[in-house]
């Protein structure tokens, strides 16, 4: 279980380093839905929030590297 968890987490901030990226070029809430088989309001909410903080650990590990 604890092995599962860390790749969750890893995942979840691949997810993260994306949907940033794709905000920092002026990709689209549109766009970003339909990457995510969400709603434009599910997607934009959700960009938004991530975007009021600050990179996690797991999310600069996967721009910046281990």
């Amino acid at each position: 279980m604890l092995m599962s968890n860390g790749l969750m987490n890893r995942l979840e901030g691949i997810r993260d380093a994306a949907v940033r990226q794709h905000a920092a070029r002026d990709g689209s809430y549109g766009e970003l839905a339909n990457s995510m088989s969400v709603t434009r309001a599910t997607a934009q909410s959700r960009r938004d929030t991530l975007l009021k903080r600050d990179p996690s650990e797991m999310e600069r590990c996967a721009t910046e590297g281990d």
